[in-house]
């Protein structure tokens, strides 16, 4: 059975102690190598770097919270080198501008009151029959004190900006895990379902009596799920004797894509299979280039040509999904 090495991406405030239960309860089978989410204050410049450090090759990967978003971008860059994805406490939409702008007053806050704003986000964190629990708030506090307010807010930021990530669920092809708390508030169950329902063969847990922060408040359970993930994995990374026939694999659709060969941005294998386009839930038979992550696609002005000769082309944006037919 092969084995695959997991990172295992914290979310906001935590460090590697999140998953310490996961570290022990998952070796000596598993090489579990927690990843810091602290370094920039964007998504994509935090998933690049947890590409530079991971070790060559293919990996299992676990983002909680943050590092969902994270998990989510690097699946984005580098989805051949994911065998394995978990998404624990998490979710694909981006904030509601309600959300993001309590995030921004906690950063403002956070500059002359730091613990309070820690203190805060505990309270939600946690259910309330968990709020008296001294080790485990005590353990979070620890994890928000040495993460410190100038990661706090490189990491509210990023979190701020990050793209819908509801159009790439539908382009994930490796064994995929949602767990998540029934009485999570941060990110509640009908987010986890969602993920569930967009990722084919996906596998849902739900913890009764957890609140957000699951690897920590139902350590073993959490250990467990990713224990049967794992194997999964595992078996599907296997070689196999008497193979079939390989079947040439469709290329995961890229977040920016031009159907003009000249264009740096044009991918000929894609275009070897049917793909659709939808704008703001409406499919669309007309884009000549679309961007998901910026959120707009290009289509032919009427019959108007540049001086190339070339079909001039205007901007519309909207939430953008691409997919295979």
């Amino acid at each position: 059975m092969t084995r695959l090495p997991l990172l295992a991406l914290p979310g906001l405030l935590n460090d590697e102690r999140l998953w310490a239960h996961q570290v022990a309860g998952l070796a000596p089978e598993h090489q579990l190598i927690a990843m810091p989410v602290t370094s920039h204050d964007g998504v994509a410049a935090v998933a690049a770097a947890v590409l530079a450090r991971a070790p060559a090759g293919r990996f299992a990967l676990a983002g909680f919270s943050m590092g969902g978003y994270v998990a989510f971008e690097i699946m984005r860059q580098a989805p051949e080198r994911v065998a394995a994805l978990a998404l624990v406490d998490t979710g694909a939409r981006p904030d509601a501008p309600a959300t993001s702008e309590a995030r921004r007053a906690a950063i403002a806050r956070s500059q002359t009151a730091f613990d309070a704003v820690v203190q805060e986000l505990i309270d939600k964190m946690l259910p309330p029959s968990r709020h008296a629990d001294r080790p485990l708030v005590d353990g979070i506090r620890a994890m928000a004190q040495a993460v410190g307010r100038d990661a706090f807010v490189r990491q509210q930021t990023a979190i701020i900006g990050r793209p819908d990530s509801r159009p790439l669920l539908a382009q994930i092809r490796c064994p995929t895990l949602v767990l998540c708390g029934r009485e999570d508030r941060v990110l509640p169950l009908e987010m986890s379902e969602e993920m569930a329902a967009g990722i084919a063969g996906a596998t849902l847990v739900v913890l009764d009596g957890t609140g957000h922060m699951a690897p920590l408040e139902q350590p073993d359970a959490v250990t467990e799920a990713m224990r049967t993930w794992l194997a999964r994995a595992s078996d599907d990374a296997a070689p196999r004797t008497a193979a079939a026939p390989a079947v040439p694999e469709r290329p995961a659709l890229p977040d920016r894509l031009s159907v003009d060969p000249r264009s740096p941005h044009h991918l000929a294998a894609v275009f070897e299979h049917p793909i659709g386009i939808r704008l703001n839930d409406k499919e669309r038979h007309d884009v000549e280039e679309y961007c998901i992550s910026e959120g707009w696609v290009k289509v032919a002005a009427g019959k108007t040509k540049n001086r190339a000769g070339q079909p001039l082309l205007i901007q519309l944006k909207g939430r953008v999904e691409a997919f295979y037919r």
